[in-house]
């Protein structure tokens, strides 16, 4: 029988500030490892997406028409950025390690025989023809991100925008966090949001693109939106973070409009009418539903207008039988697949985070409603089905072969809500504390091991048969400020720190009280 309701004991307001600035710093700190341990362009399409930002942030919205490449119109589009970006992929093509790629849709890499020398990132701010692939998503985060590009033209540049990027990403991680915190059981929630935290999402919070955003974007919607209808009382400060996760997710990605929409629609399925009503009746959720719808819309339109201008040729898919013959590939590029060539961190480092995750979900499926269940298992079996419609059957026509983290704004959902699913108006249980510093235990080391498996193929400049140690101490290629070895060690540090920080602020419901359905000042 669940135990009478309890509202969490409300922490201190400066208590909670120190708490949110001290996650933020060192989240930032672990994202600016990967930043900085990796080379310039060795992420996913980093280039195209950096020449986009530096297009973006000189008022090119939009860029101009290309022939056909690789056999299909508006694969690209033409920008004028500076010099540097012109070498922007030549830039990256000697890190690409042909022999640790087991994606199925192989890239033609192994036909270039062996990786060439490294195009540094030089050049002033004249002005050249560069091609993009990245235009067809909202231009909202590359006008920002880029903004460092009017300083730097060059790979000072773009090592800005990498860090403006996690700087982004933490600030989102940060506020998830903190919203997790007012849910029933803080224990379990801020685990959920911890690993929810990939290392697949600190990977690209540290490079130049809109996927670290999207992902910690969405984690702070799902945790925001669940406590605005979960947690025992309802702060104008949650609302504001629900709020604007809601708008900037929906203005960051081709299907973010579709993972905001998602989100709010899931978790108002787990609330009570009563709740609903009481958030229905409150200005402040007017007015940022209504600034979240306005920017919903203007992203959809944006998406519209693209499309209508530039529209793709139709790509066939790969099937649905081979795409669910696939399905433990894209789960492991949830988890653990990096770099400009598929860089795959070992299946017992992934299987132990995925095994955090079920533990979670099992816990949080065990005390929720019935209903609850049927939304958390329909919301995984969507995300699922995701990987199998856009890559087997090329729906949604997102134009190019499918990565499994597309799907992970959806994901995250599962795990979050699942965690804070137990009936409103009573006080689960909360999750031991030895279980939780356990499973931060397990989510910590993954992250270290991710960046040291990174690290070492990009290291030794496309050379994946050299060991860690080798790698690491004696590298083809150096980061910069510190050596490999430093970064990764700083990394682990930041986020053994900020699930400590995180944790420490989490502790159970412990001040029974009665009128739970409280709602703070309007």
């Amino acid at each position: 029988m669940p135990r009478p309701a309890a509202r969490p004991l409300p922490a201190p307001a400066h208590r909670e500030r120190r708490t949110w600035w001290a996650t933020f710093a060192l989240l930032l700190l672990a994202g600016a490892g990967w930043s900085l341990a990796t080379p310039l362009m060795s992420g996913a399409d980093e280039s195209d997406h950096a020449i986009r930002a530096a297009a973006a942030a000189r008022g090119q919205l939009v860029g101009g028409d290309t022939r056909e490449l690789l056999g299909a119109r508006n694969v690209f589009i033409e920008v004028e950025v500076p010099e540097a970006y012109g070498q922007a992929r030549s830039a990256a093509v000697c890190f690409i390690d042909t022999r640790v790629s087991p994606a199925p849709n192989a890239s033609p890499f192994g036909e270039l025989g062996p990786p060439p020398p490294c195009t540094p990132l030089e050049g002033g701010r004249d002005r050249v023809t560069a091609t993009t692939l990245q235009y067809r998503g909202q231009p909202t985060y590359y006008a920002v991100i880029g903004l460092p590009t009017l300083l730097w033209p060059d790979g000072t540049g773009v090592t800005a925008m990498r860090l403006a990027s996690a700087l982004l990403t933490a600030a989102l991680l940060a506020s998830a966090l903190a919203a997790a915190r007012t849910l029933p059981d803080r224990r379990a929630a801020t685990l959920a949001v911890l690993a929810g935290v990939t290392p697949v999402c600190l990977w690209l919070s540290g490079q130049v693109n809109t996927g670290g955003a999207e992902i910690a974007a969405a984690l702070l919607l799902w945790t925001a939106a669940l406590a605005l209808v979960r947690a025992p009382e309802v702060t104008g400060r949650v609302v504001a973070r629900a709020g604007l996760a809601f708008a900037l997710l929906s203005v960051l990605r081709g299907l973010s409009p579709v993972f905001s929409l998602g989100a709010v629609v899931t978790v108002a399925l787990v609330a009570d009418r009563e709740r609903l009503a009481t958030l229905a009746a409150r200005r402040d959720v007017r007015r940022w539903a209504a600034a979240g719808g306005a920017c919903w819309l203007a992203s959809v339109g944006w998406l519209a207008y693209v499309q209508l201008r530039f529209p793709l040729d139709a790509r066939p898919g790969s099937g649905a039988a081979t795409a669910l013959g696939d399905w433990d590939w894209y789960l492991r590029q949830t988890v653990g697949v990096f770099g400009v060539n598929d860089i795959v961190l070992p299946g017992v480092a992934v299987v132990a985070w995925l095994a955090v995750v079920a533990a979670l979900v099992g816990v949080g499926l065990v005390r929720a409603t019935g209903r609850a269940r049927l939304v958390v298992a329909g919301l995984a079996l969507g995300s699922f089905a995701v990987n199998v419609t856009a890559e087997g059957l090329s729906f949604p026509p997102i134009g190019y072969y499918w990565q499994g983290r597309y799907v992970l704004p959806l994901l995250v959902g599962v795990v979050v809500v699942a965690s804070g699913a137990a009936p409103r108006g009573t006080s689960p249980r909360p999750l031991p504390r030895v279980v939780a510093w356990a499973g931060a235990g397990v989510l910590v080391a993954v992250h270290g091991w991710a960046l040291a498996h990174a690290a070492r193929h990009l290291a030794g400049e496309g050379r994946g048969d050299r060991g860690y140690l080798d790698a690491l101490r004696d590298p083809v290629w150096a980061p910069p400020l510190l050596p490999a070895w430093a970064w990764v060690l700083l990394h682990v540090a930041a986020v053994a720190a900020t699930a400590v920080a995180a944790l420490s602020g989490a502790g159970p419901t412990t001040e029974a009280t009665a009128g739970t359905g409280a709602t703070g000042s309007r």
